[in-house]
């Protein structure tokens, strides 16, 4: 049911075509074809996913979504006062700490 009284089904509409590229061996990014925003990436062989805060805006409060840690703080554009766990890169079980500049 459409949702209007009528026996049509409601129109869904369906999701933006994608652009998916490897940037290395194991990370695979994903862009809109529209307009080429970063959408998210997957990381370790589709274990970890990354996604921009700014698609994030409507679940700002979700504490499901909330970060864990900040990774590759080493080459970051901007310092974070938080109490997360800073790593200079991502190495899996055996990424370094970041001890500050």
């Amino acid at each position: 049911n459409g949702g209007d009284g009528s026996s049509q089904p409601a129109s869904v509409a369906s999701p933006p075509a994608l652009l998916t590229y490897a940037s290395s061996p194991a990370v695979e990014r994903h862009r809109c074809a529209a307009c080429q925003s970063p959408v998210y990436a997957t990381l370790a062989k589709g274990k970890m996913a990354a996604v921009p805060l700014t698609v994030l805006d409507d679940v700002k409060n979700d504490a499901e979504l909330a970060p864990t840690h900040h990774m590759y703080y080493g080459d970051r554009i901007m310092d974070f006062s938080d109490e997360l766990p800073k790593y200079v890169k991502s190495a899996g079980r055996t990424a370094e700490l970041w001890k500050g500049d």
